[in-house]
Parts: structure tokens; sequence; C-alpha cells
């Protein structure tokens, strides 16, 4: 190695440069990782507070049932169009009062529900509880608001079908607000669920279970629509691309993506209590969409700049290095060839004065303040005096 400088330079610059890519890296892992904690959270909390005013509209429908069991259908409609906005509940799909029929009363009551015009003029000439057939008891949605929209769900019995039949008798023998699990909604077929609390007979207190069923009068009911109560919370986020996928128990209740996850993503696994029920959220969202734009560049341009500060550096050193070892060898040259001059020109001296010593002629030369500087031996002779003595 030629240049052992320009290496180690190199060296440690390359590790400086691989040291701060990898440092800005985890930064930027980080601040992804604190984003989408941030919409995670927003999102988790949004659920809840709309989850908690779906609650609250239950329990003013409760409230008011079980003050007002006369209440007509354009009463309960001009309560929920006043309650649900105030309780931030508009996303819900339906809101409704299922009422306890018995199979004795099945008749008259499908012929009270058609001849009431409370609401519409022509009353409902052709109302009947759903699905046809007969049960020992049914629990027929009896109000419900808004009616255009529901209508399909107007009269069914909700205990006709295993899921809302399910929901219902928790409902009835907890006195609390449970959820039903995943169901086809009767409006749309959309996925949706069902909040519900009984509403009972105030009669006597109702401290067992076997007062519950006997002073059970009907079930108050919030519908939704998954793709409307949880997209909307999904959509606030729309610039993470966050991806919201919801499970009860391992059934799917909504998914706001499509396919399997993608590889370089971040996810987060929360469970969320709904009526008694466990609710598995997952969120993700991709790394990139979390970055600001050009984030993701930063660690790379660090090391390639670093790389290229280092190769400069250990390229100046070398040249400084090589320019200090020519200037060395051609200082050597030089003294080596002052050397060889300096012997030449005393070789010549000397063969010079060895000529003069020869000559027969005498010889003599002088300094410029006219003292002898030499003779040979020629001059000794015709002289005859020694050099010394000169």
């Amino acid at each position: 190695m030629r240049q052992p400088a320009a290496w180690v330079i190199l060296g440690i610059g390359a590790l400086v440069s691989l040291v701060a890519w990898r440092s800005l890296s985890l930064e930027l892992e980080h601040a992804a990782r604190a984003n989408f904690n941030v919409v995670v959270t927003d999102s988790r909390h949004a659920l809840e507070s709309r989850m908690q005013s779906y609650e609250l509209v239950l329990l003013g429908i409760q409230g008011l049932m079980q003050a007002k069991p006369d209440l007509d259908r354009a009463g309960f409609a001009r309560y929920v169009d006043e309650l649900a906005p105030e309780r931030n509940a508009s996303q819900a799909r339906s809101f409704s009062y299922a009422k306890r029929v018995s199979h004795a009363d099945k008749e008259r009551y499908q012929s009270a529900v058609g001849a009431d015009a409370s609401l519409h003029a022509g009353g409902y000439p052709r109302f009947a509880i759903r699905p046809a057939g007969e049960r020992p008891e049914y629990v027929v949605i009896h109000y419900l608001s808004p009616f255009a929209a529901n209508e399909r769900s107007f009269g069914l019995d909700l205990t006709a079908d295993p899921v809302r039949r399910q929901s219902v008798e928790r409902a009835r023998d907890s006195g609390a607000i449970v959820a039903s699990g995943p169901l086809s909604l009767a409006s749309n077929g959309e996925r949706g669920v069902s909040l519900r609390l009984a509403v009972y007979r105030r009669t006597r207190a109702i401290d067992s279970l076997e007062a519950r069923r006997e002073l059970f009068e009907g079930m108050a009911s919030v519908t939704f629509s998954a793709r409307d109560a949880i997209g909307d919370i999904v959509a606030r986020h729309a610039n993470a691309k966050l991806r919201l996928r919801v499970a009860d128990e391992g059934d799917l209740v909504y998914d706001s993506g499509s396919g399997p996850l993608a590889s370089d993503v971040l996810r987060a696994a929360l469970p969320f209590a709904i009526g008694g029920r466990k609710w598995d959220l997952e969120f993700s969202a991709p790394r990139e969409a979390l970055r600001s734009s050009g984030d993701a560049l930063m660690p790379w341009l660090a090391l390639a700049g670093g790389l290229a500060i280092s190769m400069l550096l250990a390229g100046l050193v070398g040249s400084l290095s090589t320019s200090t070892q020519r200037a060395h060898r051609i200082a050597r040259q030089i003294t080596e060839d002052l050397r060889r001059s300096q012997a030449e020109l005393v070789e010549a001296q000397r063969k010079t004065e060895q000529l003069i010593e020869t000559l027969p002629n005498p010889v003599f030369f002088k300094g410029r303040d006219g003292n002898y500087l030499g003779v040979n031996k020629a001059w000794e002779t015709f002289f005859m005096r020694p050099r010394a003595s000169i």
C-alpha cells in the first residue's frame, strides 16, 4: 500500500458515512413510527367516540320509551331527528325500537300497525311481521328512523335470525348495552352491527334475570354500516394510506383495503371492546406514506456525500504525499549530481596539477594579490628554490 494515510482517511470517512446513514435511517424509522402511532391513536379514539355517541342515543331512546310507553311514530321520529345530530351519531344507518309481541297478539298487532296513520296518512296496509312463520314470540321493529332508507327493516323480527336473536337475548338478560355480531343489513345487505339496549316495564324492581325476562317490553337499537361508521374514520387519514381491518372473534366486520398487505408497512393490532364483544383492530400503513417527500433519500444522500468527500480527501492526501515523495526524490537526485560534479571537479583539478608538475618548462601561478599559489618541479629546479620557500 503506497499511500497508507490516504487509505486510513478513506476508511475512516467510509465508516463515518455508514454511521450517518444508519443514524438517519433509524431517525426516519422512528419518525414514521411516531406518525403512525398518532394516526392509530386518533383513529381508535374517533371510533370510541362514535360508539359512545351511539350508546348515548340508546340510553335516550330507552328513557323515552320507558317514560312514554304510548309514544307514537311521529314522536319517535322527531326525538331521533333531534337527538342523533346532538350526540354526533349521524353516521348510524338506523335508530329503531323493536316491540315484544306474543304469538297470541300477532294478528291484532299487525292490524294495529297497518292502520297507524300517525306518520303516514295511508298507514301501512301491507305491514306484516317478517320473516313469515309462527313463533312463540316476536321482537318486531316497530319504530324506525330514518324510515325511507330503511323501510325493508320495518316489521323485521329480530329473533328470527340467530345473530340478531343472540344479541337481543343478551341485552334482555343483562340490562346492559350489547353489540351484535357482524350481520347483513336488512336495508341494503351491507355488513353492519347493531348496538342494543333493552326496555322494561317499571312496575317493580328489575333485580334478577327472571324479572328482566318478565318485564321485557322491547329493544332499542342503533344499527350502523361498517363502511359508513368506520370507513369515514379511515378516510380522515387518506394521506397516510391507512388501512384498517376489523374482526369480531375472527369474523370480518370491515376492511378498508383489499388483497394481502404490502411488505414494507407499519402495523399495529389493538383490542377494542364494544357492547360486551371484543373487536380486533389491525392498522397498517406503508412507511413511505408516513414520511415527508424526499425523506427516504436523506440517508442515501448522506452516505453518498460522505463517501464522495472521503474519496476527495483521500485523493488530496494521496496527491500531497506523492508530491512530497517526488520532491524528496528530486532533492536526492540534485544532491547526488552535485556530489558527482564536485568529485569530477576535484579529479580534473588533480589531473591538471599532475600535468603542470610534469611539464619541462618552469610554471607558476599567482593569486590576485600577487602571491604565489603554486609552482611546478621545473620551476624549483630552474630557480633552485623549493616551493615551500615561496
